[in-house]
């Protein structure tokens, strides 16, 4: 991007009712977006890790801000949508970070999710706002971070009650609607 200013457009995440026992739900990655490093992961570009991570039964570790001297839980399940990389985890409470990720995620005083990998299957962007596109990854870790690379990829859920006839999809075309619109922001399309 040509020196602009970027807005953003805050999207607050509502939590419901925590539970006590530290699970959540998100997205680590969203796809086609455009991260602050100017990557952007495609659909498919964890498919070949996640199925060799299956295979020999490993799970990539859940980390406090991308700290590799720092896990705080695990994660239970992790899989590619449509929309994303969607992870579920348990925070480990019976650890003191563990207690202090749980507290500002159930106080929505954190919300991010983020990603560490290696890339594996790249090639340029074709437009100025991105620098490439990351066609294969090898994810070592998920973090809970304060700020995401990815400004689509958060915790979606920390345990709540389900709203009667809420659709998990209306979430995820509202967080389009939101990137739609910073984009018109930035760009001024």
């Amino acid at each position: 991007m040509k020196n602009s200013i970027v807005r953003r457009i805050p999207a607050p995440l509502e939590l419901k009712t925590c539970s006590q026992t530290g699970e959540f739900q998100g997205y680590a990655s969203v796809f086609d977006v455009v991260d602050k490093d100017g990557d952007v992961l495609m659909r498919g570009a964890f498919e070949k890790c996640l199925k060799h991570q299956a295979k020999i039964g490993k799970m990539p570790k859940l980390l406090w801000q991308h700290d590799v001297t720092q896990p705080i839980g695990i994660l239970q399940e992790i899989r590619e949508d449509a929309y994303g990389l969607f992870v579920k985890g348990r925070i480990l409470l019976d650890i003191e970070k563990g207690r202090e990720a749980y507290a500002l995620l159930k106080n929505g005083a954190l919300e991010g999710l983020s990603i560490g990998f290696y890339p594996r299957k790249s090639r340029p962007a074709l437009n100025q706002e991105a620098k490439r596109l990351l066609e294969e990854v090898s994810l070592v870790e998920v973090s809970l971070v304060t700020f995401a690379a990815n400004p689509l990829a958060s915790v979606t859920d920390c345990k709540r009650k389900k709203i009667e006839g809420e659709d998990p999809l209306v979430a995820v075309a509202l967080r389009r609607l939101v990137q739609f619109l910073q984009n018109f922001l930035i760009k001024g399309i």
